[in-house]
């Protein structure tokens, strides 16, 4: 499967604009940082993915909560 370059540039951009945390939802990110425990991921993943998934998975669920 082929991808034209204007697609993957414009998937490119999108990604890069991805949406700033307001104040409150940071506020929430670090609330969600002491509330789920890093663990469960890192045992699941594996140390590296484990922590990527785990920042992922928060900062998802800060912007939808707060």
């Amino acid at each position: 499967m082929k991808i034209s370059k204007s697609v993957l540039v414009t998937l490119i951009k999108e990604a890069l604009n991805e949406k700033k945390l307001t104040k409150k939802e940071k506020a929430g990110l670090k609330k969600l940082h002491k509330d789920v425990p890093k663990s469960s991921f890192t045992k699941r993943y594996g140390k590296e993915e484990g922590e990527r998934i785990y920042y992922a998975t928060t900062t998802k669920m800060a912007k939808k909560k707060y």
